[in-house]
């Protein structure tokens, strides 16, 4: 491991995502930002696993990107996803934490514009809106967090926040919510706008009835979804979205 000082750390949890966490990961291979960043992965060893083997093969193109370590963290057992993140910040050396997904596409500057944003003095950064995919029915939508809501999309936080939550309980939903409130994490910046990433659905082990809220086809959409501001070929290179067709989750 470089002994470069390390500005961010990428949390990424994930259980039973063979068919998908790559989607993720070419999302970080594309990260342009100008600060040092490392990737944690914390996994149970499952048949469905994504394994350190097939991490490794994504190691030169993450390194290029600005991520200077990778540690692999294997679970005998399966953990609460709440734990997980837990687990994670414990072994992080960065002073920003991105939470992310395995289903999820990151924009392209989401690192640079969540670390900046932690610099400029906030505690937390999220996103009010976001496109989804259904993975089985080809749909898409934007989510659009309501007022009233409390945690957007594509977040983050400072490390030293995520050290401090304790357990047990550790809840299997509402993760979110939990973590902000626990630590009563502010000030919070929220990003008003569309950026370049993706979210999907179908592939995820929570909030399953999610993809039951919009419907191209029927021209349904159930807030907070509403019709899609912005289309997957304007979000994901064309050998990303080739892929995922291919992948066949229908």
């Amino acid at each position: 491991m470089s002994n470069l000082q390390i500005d961010i750390t990428v949390a990424l949890p994930t259980w039973e995502s063979l068919n998908i966490i790559w989607l993720q990961l070419e999302s970080l291979c594309r990260q342009e930002t100008q600060y040092t960043w490392e990737l944690v992965v914390c996994e149970e060893q499952t048949p469905n696993m994504m394994g350190e083997k097939m991490l490794s093969t994504y190691k030169e193109r993450l390194n290029k990107a600005g991520c200077i370590n990778i540690t692999y963290l294997a679970l005998e057992e399966w953990v609460p996803l709440s734990q997980k993140w837990v687990t994670i910040a414990h072994h992080a050396k960065g002073d920003s934490f991105i939470l992310a997904a395995s289903d999820n596409y990151s924009p392209f500057d989401r690192l640079e514009r969540s670390h900046q944003k932690m610099l400029e003095g906030y505690n937390w950064f999220d996103v009010k809106k976001g496109l989804f995919y259904n993975l089985y029915k080809n749909d898409i939508a934007t989510y659009i967090l309501p007022p009233e809501g409390n945690t957007g999309l594509f977040m983050c936080t400072k490390t030293k926040y995520m050290k401090k939550l304790i357990g047990p309980p550790w809840p299997k939903s509402g993760i979110d919510s939990w973590i902000r409130t626990q630590q009563n994490i502010s000030p919070k910046f929220r990003y008003e706008g569309n950026l370049l990433g993706l979210h999907t659905d179908g592939a995820n082990k929570i909030s399953h009835q999610r993809k039951q809220m919009y419907s191209n086809q029927r021209e349904e959409y159930r807030k907070p979804f509403f019709p899609p501001e912005q289309t997957i070929k304007g979000i994901l290179p064309e050998e990303v979205l080739n892929i995922l067709k291919n992948k066949n989750f229908g």
